[in-house]
Formats: C-alpha cells, structure tokens, sequence
C-alpha cells in the first residue's frame, strides 16, 4: 500500500449507497479498500465498529473483514447494512485498516484510516414524503418551486390572484344582478303605463 500520509484517499474509502437516509430503513456502507503500492499487501483488516449503538441497528453481515492480500492495483470491498432509529444529523468517523506490506525497509506492519463520512441528514417518514413532494413539484415547475419556501410564496401569489378574480367576478355579478333588477322594474313601470292608457 502507498503509506497513508501520501495517498491517503487511494488507499481506504468510506461512502454510503442510498441517496437518501430513512429511519428504518436500509442504509448501506461501502469501504473500499485500494492496493496503490507496487506489491501485494497481506493480512489486509478492515473495521468500522462506530455504527453498533443506540442510532443504529447493525443487520450485518459484519462491520469488519480481512482479506488474505490485495495485489497491486486491486480493491477489495466491505459493505454491511445498518439500520437508522432515530432522525436527524448523524457524522461517522473513519474506518480502520491495517495489513502487512511485505518485507523490506519500507515494508512491514501498516495501518491507515479512511475519510469521515460527512453530516449526514436521517429523514423521518414525514420528511421523506416532504422531500420526495418538493422534488416531484420541482420537475413539475421546470425548477421553478425547489423549497418549502417556494411553494409558500407560490401559494401566497396563487390565493392573491384568486381572491382578485373572484372579488371581480362577484362585483361584476353584483353589477349585472343591479342592472337586471333595474330593467324588471323598468319594465313593471312600463306595463302600468299601459294598463293606464287602456283605461
């Protein structure tokens, strides 16, 4: 393996699967492990035991593993499941490795540590309805609406557009309604008028 210090994120990396985090669901790991060296590292050991706690239900199969050797060039995979229980922000730390990489002054016992998964957002049910709303109402828009605040100043605009149109709509009835009740009077007025001649 290249030592650490040098090429650090050739080396082990860390990453999650799903695009979106749930509680209760799925949530998938994935430490990949790079040979970037010029000869086989051995005894290859690769754990992450940061998720078995009171966040987390571990469903396996392992958040360890160890790999007989990794040739130069060649990566190996760990991927496990593990299952959110409770919402909000949640940050990993690294993964740990260590092998042997092979006799020779350079070589020897090593071990190394992968990147740090970065703030991850754990979505309630609710949330993830929200959220998969708000990306249907975005292609919908042609990304017009993206944010809960959007779709407030949509809705906003919307019910001023419709509070305008139906304030015309029953002025103007009430404009037509008064011209109709002058005309039946004007026509009642008339009727006397005849009756009278008659007379």
């Amino acid at each position: 393996f290249t030592p650490p210090r040098r090429r650090r994120s050739n080396q082990i990396d860390q990453s999650v699967a799903e695009p979106r985090l749930v509680v209760g669901r799925n949530m998938t790991i994935k430490i990949s492990v790079h040979n970037a060296g010029e000869t086989a590292a051995t005894d290859v050991r690769v754990a992450d035991p940061g998720w078995e706690s009171e966040h987390f239900d571990v469903l396996g199969p392992a958040t360890s593993a160890t790999f007989a050797a990794v040739a130069p060039g060649a990566t190996e995979l760990l991927e496990f499941v593990v299952v959110p229980k409770v919402d909000g922000r949640f940050s990993a730390g690294p993964s740990l490795a260590t092998y042997d990489a092979g006799a020779g002054a350079s070589g020897g016992a090593r071990s190394g540590v992968s990147n740090a998964l970065p703030a991850i957002p754990i979505l309630s049910e609710f949330e993830r309805t929200v959220a998969e709303a708000l990306e249907v109402g975005e292609k919908l828009t042609f990304g017009v609406y993206k944010t809960i605040e959007d779709w407030t100043r949509g809705a906003t605009v919307f019910a001023g557009i419709c509070v305008l149109f139906f304030g015309n709509w029953l002025a103007l009835r009430g404009k037509k309604a008064v011209s109709a009740a002058r005309s039946a009077r004007a026509m009642e007025e008339l009727l006397k008028m005849d009756e009278k001649k008659k007379e």
